[in-house]
């Protein structure tokens, strides 16, 4: 763990996703995923000193996932479910947390998607 932002005591919960221009500077040590921001960080190899959460910027991803993930869009997709609690709170619905997400394959997939174990291709129509 390379990130110097602090984690709330009580662990990462989120409430909303937010993009970077809605929230303004992030609060300065606070972890951005605390504060609602999409971050990479957690499914990203950690090899650069976590230089963009340093300035306030959400980890993109760009070094790839860590050796224990085999698709980082996938982890990242269950680690925001995870902080929305949609495994313990049933009344959470996880198709209200997806639309909270604009771009899901720009923005859990922008370095990794040859990669990852979803199709290559989606034809129109769903076939």
């Amino acid at each position: 763990e390379e990130c110097e932002r602090e984690k709330p005591p009580e662990g990462l919960a989120m409430d909303f996703i937010k993009r970077q221009f809605e929230i303004g500077e992030p609060e300065k040590d606070l972890c951005l995923i605390a504060q609602g921001l999409v971050c990479m960080g957690p499914a990203t190899t950690s090899i650069c000193g976590a230089q963009c959460p340093k300035v306030g910027i959400p980890c993109q991803g760009c070094y790839g996932p860590t050796k224990a993930v085999e698709d980082q869009g996938a982890k990242m997709i269950s680690a925001i479910a995870s902080d929305f609690g949609v495994e313990k709170d049933k009344t959470v619905d996880p198709e209200k947390v997806a639309e909270q997400l604009d771009d899901i394959v720009g923005t859990f997939y922008t370095y990794t998607l040859p990669a990852s174990l979803i199709p290559m291709r989606v034809h129109k129509g769903g076939k």
